[in-house]
């Protein structure tokens, strides 16, 4: 999550970007700041994007090309998905990375969900600015044998299970899980990205009855990744409900637990072999066994029906299997909607929304008042627009150090007001008591 995303910034904000014809987020406009950036070729390492984003590390997925970089004010790292361009080439490209940046950032924040932040446009190109997970793909842990040991083989499907909840609640569904998008902290805390070609549930229904002809061509044909798509959506991709996902995530359990997938192809019938465990001396138990089988089935109706009913029967098999609950079985009640207002506040500002940064601390400070974050960052703004006095200013920090525990989250804030105080004092021939 952002925080202190003045911090090192000194000097004013750019000004807001203009507002596109339909009214609709940055991923049709740009700050002035971007506007002026002319890359003739992919960045490398060591680029400078924008003033802020310094390249460390160049990765190259299905969608695109993911540059790894450090925001040079907020000392932290974010990606940065850069489309491919055979992507943008048709209509149905663009509307599909449209589609993703709009549903993904209107999702929020979740801990099973990498945020996405917010999009700017490089050249007419849409690039997506997304949480950095510094723990690789569930790829490389199978890859690398970290997924030989069934409690993190359960304790990671539980979590998956959670961020599709997350996901399918706000009617998306998201037709390309594999394990090159379940991304894993160095602390396995697992993450969901790449929402490339999502499916709105709410855009399904309405396509259905559409007098576009060229917008529902558009919109027909394969989209997914063929080792990992349902049967189903190899008929029709965009006429798919939730349990699409549970046969994707399926085939990568199959691939945790068994080290291969169960179909050559998905898109036929065939039977479904026995799943034999490839973890050392652990045989897969019954009940396993027919969750597996249970994922994969080709009919729709012979699968679980939502992700929630696969993560009871994950954590059963888990209690059976250790004699406890997992820990992330239930992830209680956790009240996101401040950080997530919050976290926006922190995208309009790098965008220079100003305005709608604002509103989104006010509104972040109506659900949680003693958010630390969100009271540092209106205090900053408030100290940056120039329009409050430093005096009060300074009450309203002491006031803040009274009701958050890290005091030390406004030393540099407090220092920088103080400061300002002197240099108008000294404009004006008095001299600064304190």
């Amino acid at each position: 999550m952002l925080t202190r995303f003045f911090d090192k910034i000194k000097k004013p904000a750019p000004k807001p970007p203009k507002s596109s014809p339909d009214g609709k987020r940055a991923r049709n406009s740009q700050s002035s700041a971007h506007r002026s950036e002319k890359p003739v070729k992919p960045w490398v390492p060591g680029d400078i994007i924008s003033g802020r984003y310094k390249v460390e590390e160049i990765m190259s997925g299905s969608m695109g090309t993911v540059y790894i970089t450090e925001h040079l004010g907020w000392g932290i790292k974010i990606a940065i998905k850069s489309p491919r361009p055979e992507i943008l080439s048709d209509r149905e490209g663009m509307r599909c990375i449209r589609k993703e940046a709009n549903s993904w950032i209107k999702m929020g924040m979740h801990p099973n969900i990498a945020t996405c932040y917010f999009v700017l446009n490089f050249k007419k190109i849409p690039h997506l600015f997304i949480e950095y997970v510094d723990g690789g793909s569930l790829a490389d842990w199978i890859q690398t044998g970290k997924c030989r040991d069934l409690r993190t083989v359960l304790s990671l499907a539980i979590q998956f299970c959670h961020g599709m909840e997350y996901t399918h609640s706000h009617s998306i569904i998201h037709r390309d899980i594999k394990p090159h998008n379940i991304l894993i902290t160095k602390n396995a805390l697992l993450k969901i990205t790449d929402f490339g070609i999502i499916l709105s549930t709410s855009e399904q229904e309405d396509s259905t009855g559409s007098s576009d002809s060229t917008e529902k061509q558009d919109s027909e044909g394969f989209r997914g990744t063929p080792g990992y798509a349902s049967p189903e959506q190899f008929r029709d991709s965009q006429h798919v409900d939730l349990r699409t996902d549970i046969f994707s995530f399926g085939i990568c359990m199959w691939l945790m637990l068994c080290g291969r997938k169960p179909f050559k192809h998905n898109f036929e019938k065939t039977e479904i072999p026995e799943p034999v465990s490839i973890i050392p001396r652990t045989p897969l138990s019954p009940s396993l066994t027919e969750l597996l089988k249970k994922c994969v089935a080709f009919e729709p109706d012979e699968r679980f029906q939502d992700f929630a009913s696969l993560r009871q029967a994950l954590n059963a098999a888990y209690i059976e299997l250790f004699k406890i609950a997992c820990p992330y079985a239930e992830l209680g009640e956790i009240d996101l909607r401040a950080d997530s207002q919050n976290n926006r506040a922190v995208s309009y500002f790098e965008l220079g929304k100003i305005k709608e940064a604002t509103e989104c601390i006010v509104r972040t400070l109506d659900i949680n008042d003693v958010l630390p974050e969100a009271i540092y960052n209106q205090l900053l703004m408030k100290h940056q627009d120039g329009k409050s006095k430093p005096e009060r200013l300074l009450r309203r920090l002491e006031a803040a150090k009274e009701i958050v525990p890290d005091k030390s989250l406004f030393d540099k804030l407090e220092t920088s007001i103080k400061e300002d105080m002197i240099k108008g004092s000294v404009s004006k021939g008095k001299k600064y008591p304190g």
